[in-house]
């Protein structure tokens, strides 16, 4: 990206961080504009609404900025992974939930708005989910985390309302919530052809480290390996499997022996009966689902901490 000219797009959440997305979105446009570029600032009304707002600006658009949280993010780039040639996709986070931004080296919006003034790039691998949606068979990109077992009920519980109240807080209140309405189904799995089964708490699908709030759900996993990071949380009981969530925020869950853990190009996952899986956020279906890396699809604008020497 040239950086002193062409096209940028602004695409906003006006309902994240409790409404004050829109100011940042404003100051993004203010940096973008005095770097010589022409920009557009659209805001979403809907889920779903950034998907098409990329997917429409992407043939025409050099740079897109999402400013909001992760589900933002994540539908940007879903917009942008359905064409061939896709501009360089930069995040100013400021939703309830940024930890695709914290993987990226942007800890915060300030941070964000900061590295539109001297962008440094990176290609950053995306993932694709292939899963029974409510209509039949589906897919869908994810840049950060997929699973199934527990945190799709994380998800379901983490409610508009639940995220207006308590901010960056929500998904530890909808944590316990999820843990009281989860069975831990019997799951089938592959990862590059390695299978097993049994009765599972919980199976995360990676594709970066930090989530939840930048617990380090996933050590070792990298944004820009060519990987996906799977792991497999042993056991039956929901209360047990709460209390070992607790190690997520150290990574030290890793080692542990009621965790399969290790890293694979390609993971499948049955249940009977299906189950829903979560996809950065959302849950979009159920079992059975495919997972699979997309090494280097999208070029993003990263943190100092993060360019590339």
């Amino acid at each position: 990206m040239d950086g002193a000219q062409g096209r940028a797009a602004v695409i906003v959440n006006p309902q994240a961080g409790r409404g004050g997305a829109e100011e940042f979105a404003r100051r993004a446009a203010q940096v973008l504009a005095g770097r010589g570029m022409a920009v557009e600032v659209l805001c979403t009304t809907a889920p779903g609404h950034a998907v098409t707002i990329a997917r429409g600006l992407a043939a025409q658009t050099d740079l897109v900025v999402a400013v909001g949280g992760d589900g933002t993010a994540s539908e940007v780039a879903n917009g942008l992974m359905g064409h061939q040639d896709r501009p360089v996709m930069a995040i100013v986070p400021a939703g309830s939930a940024c930890d695709l931004a914290l993987n990226l080296g942007v800890g915060s919006a300030e941070e964000g708005l900061a590295v539109l003034s001297n962008p440094s790039t990176r290609p950053m691998d995306v993932g694709r989910v292939d899963l029974m949606g409510p209509s039949g068979p589906t897919s869908r990109y994810f840049v950060l985390t997929t699973g199934t077992g527990y945190s799709p009920w994380v998800i379901r519980c983490a409610t508009p309302r639940l995220k207006r109240v308590f901010g960056s807080r929500s998904y530890m209140v909808s944590g316990v919530l999820g843990a009281m309405r989860h069975r831990p189904p019997r799951m089938r799995w592959s990862a590059d052809g390695e299978e097993g089964e049994g009765r599972v708490f919980n199976i995360v699908v990676a594709n970066g480290e930090m989530e939840a709030g930048g617990a380090r759900m996933s050590p070792g996993a990298s944004l820009f390996d060519g990987r996906l990071w799977v792991g497999i949380w042993h056991g039956s009981s929901s209360l047990a499997g709460l209390w070992r969530m607790r190690l997520i925020y150290s990574g030290t869950h890793v080692g542990r022996p009621f965790i399969t853990y290790k890293s694979a190009q390609s993971v499948s996952l049955e249940s009977y009966p299906p189950v829903g899986v979560q996809v950065d956020g959302e849950v979009p279906g159920t079992t059975p689902a495919r997972f699979t890396i997309v090494p280097g699809a999208l070029r993003v604008i990263v943190g100092p901490g993060m360019a590339q020497g």
